[in-house]
């Protein structure tokens, strides 16, 4: 009688271990191989940031803080009046919609002076990025610099008078101009912008186009008449400058 119970008993322990193990090894394996691609995506990622580089200081001069600047995106300079311009201002707090504009500042490569904001109060809405000056065959001086407004993606237009203020000439935009970085003006009103994501910034989608590596930053030449793509297939495209004679 005992025997009879123990069979049926140890039938049911072995049914059970048989449908844990089969249940339980995928799972096993399964949470194995996604860990292992976790560890590779973030040793990737850990790579390509830098962490892992050893740089060394090769500058044998002496550097001075200057504080009065917040967040400074980008440093253009004047190099008729010795003046550079920076450009930033709170960025995550513009990046989640919060209050306040961004800001330029203005300070003298030569005597070292503090910063000075010399903000325009147009655009209204103002959330820079990168910058850049050109300077007109007829000595006129602008500021380039690019804004991420809430209702659109642009680069505004300033005019530096002579006393070193910026009056705001116009705003170069249109529906396909879509996260423009950095810009290098090309005359007084066309420039080379780089496009460093092609979802709209801010959404998920932005965050896994840098995660996944995907090749969708752009270059456009931007006109007060149209917006064209001249360059694709980029990681991430950030800066951009003309090389010394302009021919690049």
């Amino acid at each position: 009688m005992a025997n009879e119970v123990k069979q049926p008993l140890k039938a049911k322990i072995d049914l059970s271990r048989n449908r844990t193990g089969g249940i339980g090894r995928p799972v096993l394996w399964s949470a194995a191989a996604l860990f292992t691609a976790a560890s590779l995506f973030a040793a990737d990622v850990w790579a390509r940031s830098g962490e892992s580089r050893k740089i060394v200081s090769h500058y044998d001069g002496v550097c001075k803080r200057m504080p009065g600047v917040n967040g400074p995106e980008d440093i253009v300079i004047n190099s008729n009046s010795g003046l550079a311009y920076a450009v930033g201002g709170d960025r995550r707090s513009l990046r989640k919609g919060g209050p306040g504009r961004a800001h330029i500042w203005a300070f003298s490569t030569k005597d070292g002076t503090a910063p000075v904001d010399v903000t325009p109060s147009t655009p209204e809405v103002f959330r820079t990025f990168g910058a850049d000056i050109h300077r007109d065959n007829d000595g006129v001086v602008r500021l380039f610099v690019v804004n991420r407004a809430n209702t659109y993606h642009g680069i505004e237009v300033f005019r530096i008078e002579s006393d070193g203020n910026l009056r705001h000439e116009r705003t170069l935009t249109a529906p396909n101009l879509v996260n423009p970085n950095d810009v290098v003006a090309i005359d007084a009103s066309s420039v080379y912008v780089t496009l460093d994501k092609k979802s709209p910034a801010g959404g998920l989608q932005e965050v896994l186009e840098g995660l996944l590596r995907r090749p969708t930053g752009r270059v456009a030449l931007v006109t007060p008449d149209s917006v064209t793509i001249v360059a694709s297939g980029l990681l991430m495209a950030n800066g951009i400058t003309f090389n010394s004679d302009r021919s690049k």
